[in-house]
């Protein structure tokens, strides 16, 4: 395995617990969907198994974005996608650990066949497979 593969693997796992947290507060939000984050924007919001996704105003705006694009209650950006639909999503939000008003970019990536929500910054690479 070359690093190259091997960044892009790293890049696309998330942590089960984040996966897990991700995915009960989105169907809290009303998406029956399995949600999950690529390692980067786990590390911008901070997913901890020591910081309960339910309880965070930051994780509910980024549930609440991605369910706004795809009902198209959100101004988003269609990009590309071999599978599914995805969008690119700018936001205002407070980000735990950061002061003050951050804008934020997420791609949201839906896979409507496997029921799906994968979030992951542009830079990121698209999910090797979406869970």
């Amino acid at each position: 395995m070359n690093e190259n593969s091997f960044r892009k693997q790293k890049l696309n796992s998330c942590p089960k617990f984040a996966e897990t947290e991700l995915t009960r507060l989105a169907k809290k939000a009303g998406m029956a969907l399995a949600t999950s984050a690529s390692q980067g924007l786990a590390e911008v919001y901070g997913l901890s198994a020591s910081a309960p996704a339910m309880d965070r105003a930051d994780l509910r705006d980024l549930i609440w974005a991605a369910r706004s694009a795809l009902h198209g209650c959100m101004p988003s950006r269609r990009l590309p996608s071999p599978k599914g639909m995805a969008f690119l999503l700018e936001f205002p939000t407070f980000v735990q650990g950061l002061t003050g008003l951050t804008s934020i970019q997420v791609v949201a990536q839906f896979d409507l066949e496997s029921q799906t929500l994968h979030l992951r910054l542009p830079g990121e690479p698209e999910p090797l497979r979406i869970r």
